[in-house]
């Protein structure tokens, strides 16, 4: 009785990482960052939640097996990636953009002040 309980608490618990899990997927995919941290959080106090239930390591195998969560978590870790390393690519070429504006303004700049002199 008391494990079917529990197993039926873990159960609940992992599902919403998972469905928790698949809506960050989901935003990233959509590159709606502004809710991923509210997800970020909720995910870590349902993993919160499920240090006070008392389960074992196979309990705790078999649902994330069966719920296909490590695949969920390898998608969205490497999704995360692969946005990280677009935006830093997006960040790179604009850094460079704004040198090379710099740069040929600031030689526009000097020519006009040296013509100016003469």
């Amino acid at each position: 009785m008391i494990e079917n309980n529990v197993n039926e608490i873990l159960k609940e618990a992992l599902t919403k990482y998972k469905n928790c899990t698949l809506q960050l997927i989901e935003a990233v995919e959509k590159e709606d960052y502004d809710i991923l941290q509210i997800m970020l959080d909720e995910r870590q106090e349902i993993i919160d939640s499920m240090s006070n239930i008392e389960y074992t390591k196979e309990q705790f195998v078999n649902f994330t097996e069966e719920l296909n969560i490590v695949a969920f978590q390898k998608k969205l870790t490497e999704l995360m990636y692969e946005k990280r390393n677009n935006l830093k690519k997006e960040l790179s070429k604009i850094s460079n953009s704004r040198i090379a504006n710099k740069s040929y303004n600031s030689r526009l700049y000097q020519t006009t002040i040296f013509n100016k002199r003469f």
